[in-house]
This record gives C-alpha cells, sequence and structure tokens, in this order.
C-alpha cells in the first residue's frame, strides 16, 4: 500500500515572528476597551486576547521549530502524521480567531461571545484530542532512539522552549477546555439586564457542551483502542509498578487521563503556596489520585477522591479545592501548582464526575482499603 502523506500542508507558513505585537500584558487591549464596560469584564477580555495570542505563538513554534525542520531521519512523514495530527489546521483556525478577537475589541467588544461558533471548533479538536493519546505513545517509542532525542532536543534548545515536545503536545487540549473558563470570566463582568449576557451566557453552554463532547469521543476513542490491544495508557504500566497502597487493579480506576507533580496540598488555603506537602496527582476516568513520593522509586497513595461525590472549586489560576466527605471528612484539601493553570483539571474532574459511576461502589470498597491501609 501506499504510504500516506501527513494532513500538515507544505503550504501552511507559520510566522517568522510571534504574532500579536510586542505587549505580552495585552496593556493596549484594556486601553482600547470602552470605560462604560466595567473593569472585571474588560480584564476578563484582556485575558482571552493575551492567551490567544500566546497560543498561536506556541502553535506558530510547533510548526516552525518542529514540524518544517524534523528530518524523516528522525520522524517519518507518517509518524509526523500521528504525532502532530492536524495541528496545521488548528493553527490557521486560531490565527483567524485571534485576528477576529482583536477587531472585535476595537469595533464591538460587547458582541465577542458571537465568535465562540462550537461547530468550527468541534470537528479540527475532536480530531487532535481522540488522537493525542496515540501521538503520545508513539513519540514515547521514537524518544528511545538516541538519535531523536538528540533532534528533539536540539529543536527545543533553537526554539529556547523549556518544555520538551511531549508536555507541548497536550497545549491544544488544554486550550479547548480553557474556553468555558474564560467566557465564564466575562459573564461574572457582564452586568445584570446588560443585553450582552444573554449571548455570553449561550457561548458559554456552547463551549462547555463542546468540551463535554470532546472529553466524550476521546474516552471512546480510548476504549476502542484498549478494545482493539492497542495500548493508549502509557503511563499506566509503569504506574503500575510503582504505585503502592492501592488494592486491586489500577483498570477499575478507568482510562489515565492527566497527570501532574509537584502540587502543594494543604487543608488551610492561606498556607497552601507554603506547604511541604508535596503530591503526584494522577486523574482517572473515575477517580484523582493523591500521591507521595516515598523516596525509594516508589509512590504512595495518600487520597483517593472519587468524581461523582467529590466537590472541586478553582479558588485561583493555580489552586484547586476538593472536598469528598468519605476522603477528607469535614476538611477541605487545596492543591496549589505555581506554573500550572488548574482551570482544565478542575474541567476536567467536573465533566468526568458527571459521566462517570459505574464503578463507584468497587471504587468506594477500595478506597476504605486503601485509607485504612494508610492509617
Amino acid at each position: 500500500p501506499h504510504s500516506r502523506r501527513p494532513v500538515m500542508s507544505d503550504t501552511v507558513t507559520a510566522p517568522a515572528s510571534a504574532p500579536g505585537g510586542d505587549d505580552p500584558a495585552g496593556e493596549e487591549i484594556f486601553r482600547a476597551l470602552p470605560e462604560s464596560m466595567s473593569k472585571g469584564w474588560r480584564k476578563a477580555i484582556q485575558e482571552l486576547v493575551v492567551t490567544e495570542r500566546i497560543y498561536v505563538r506556541e502553535l506558530s513554534t510547533l510548526m516552525r521549530g518542529y514540524i518544517h525542520v524534523i528530518p524523516e531521519q528522525a520522524l517519518s512523514w507518517e509518524e509526523k502524521a500521528v504525532i502532530f495530527c492536524n495541528l496545521d489546521q488548528l493553527y490557521e483556525l486560531h490565527f483567524r480567531f485571534k485576528a477576529a478577537l482583536e477587531r472585535h475589541v476595537r469595533e464591538d467588544p460587547a458582541g465577542i461571545s458571537s465568535l465562540f461558533q462550537a461547530s468550527e471548533f468541534k470537528a479540527p479538536y475532536a480530531q487532535y484530542c481522540s488522537n493525542h493519546p496515540r501521538a503520545v505513545r508513539m513519540l514515547s517509542e521514537r524518544l528511545n532512539n538516541s538519535f531523536v532525542r538528540g533532534v528533539l532536543l536540539d529543536c527545543q534548545s533553537r526554539m529556547a522552549q523549556k518544555l520538551p515536545l511531549i508536555e507541548q503536545l497536550i497545549v491544544p487540549v488544554q486550550r479547548i477546555l480553557k474556553y468555558p473558563l474564560l467566557l465564564q470570566e466575562q459573564l461574572k463582568g457582564c452586568p445584570e439586564g446588560h443585553p450582552a449576557r444573554e449571548p455570553l451566557q449561550a457561548a458559554l453552554e456552547s463551549m462547555r457542551l463542546l468540551a463535554s463532547d470532546i472529553n466524550r469521543m476521546k474516552r471512546e476513542r480510548e476504549l476502542q483502542a484498549i478494545m482493539y490491544g492497542e495500548v493508549f495508557i502509557t503511563r499506566t504500566p509503569t504506574l503500575r509498578d510503582r504505585l503502592v497502597g492501592f488494592p486491586g487493579e489500577l483498570e477499575v480506576l478507568g482510562s489515565l487521563v492527566n497527570e501532574g507533580e509537584g502540587f502543594l496540598m494543604a487543608t488551610d488555603v492561606t498556607r497552601v503556596r507554603a506547604s511541604t506537602s508535596s503530591r503526584f496527582l494522577f486523574l482517572f476516568s473515575h477517580a484523582l489520585l493523591s500521591c507521595k513520593d516515598r523516596g525509594d522509586g516508589k509512590i504512595a497513595v495518600k487520597d483517593v477522591y472519587l468524581l461523582t461525590s467529590a466537590k472541586i472549586c478553582i479558588i485561583d489560576k493555580n489552586t484547586f479545592s476538593i472536598e469528598d466527605p468519605s476522603t477528607t471528612g469535614n476538611d477541605v484539601h487545596h492543591y496549589n501548582h505555581s506554573r500550572t493553570d488548574v482551570g482544565p483539571w478542575v474541567f476536567q474532574m467536573q465533566d468526568l464526575g458527571r459521566s462517570t459511576g459505574t464503578r463507584a461502589e468497587a471504587l468506594e470498597v477500595m478506597r476504605r482499603q486503601t485509607l485504612a491501609r494508610s492509617s
């Protein structure tokens, strides 16, 4: 059979300089908005446009710094098609979207919600997000090759990127989950009775539904892959070997959706940033595991939060709270990560909590056994 050429078009050329001007804080956006709008509303629009500029710049970096320069000896066209999927389509979509946002700031800031047409985002993001686990698996396999590692490290250094490619690939997934939160902030700043409130509310519900649909399609794709023997959850075998204190099989938790390390945990929100309790978080389809490094290569389970019963709230950009009476009792657990926007984490947990529940009884038994062992 003929080899399939990747979806990345050779005609797509990312700009040589970062789009969005030389004002990274976006103060010119805030100044351009009419003073008749509340300060909170203007700040929310400013954050939307600034973060959109950053996102377009990140997509541009992936195009210019990786896709167009990695030699075929390191990654074949077929491998690039899997790893980078339809990034070129996302770049074109958001380059236009960013320009439209900037135009609305100048001409019709109260009408920005009209730009959030979920139908334009759905197909490209369903494709990218469903493919993301496969992309990570393939890239992880190729990183076992020292030549490939060297090529990718050289790309990362040349583009002055702090994060390796495998971590940059999650950025589009995080972005599409961020839009409901950005729209929510605009709605908070829009006064009651303002004619823009109803369109904002409609845009918010539309983007929430889109994010839920994408999460659902992603989980269905992962389940299909597991049924047909393709291993998508790349870290689970390693995690299974390192994790202690969780009785039974990890499969009861569902698919591994997200993971992070370096989260600080405290019951007092005013002390969480100074906490010395560092945790690993592993988000599965049915539960969030909070774990602690034992220092011997093993990770000990400290808390298991069922997503169906947990109450999860955003405190600020880097902090969220989680309250599950079966785990936390009367306490509220707070998690902070100075370099992580927790919004996508919270949205994923809330969305999974609404759609899961099929294994709640088994998980509850396991959780009680886990807590009894750690006490």
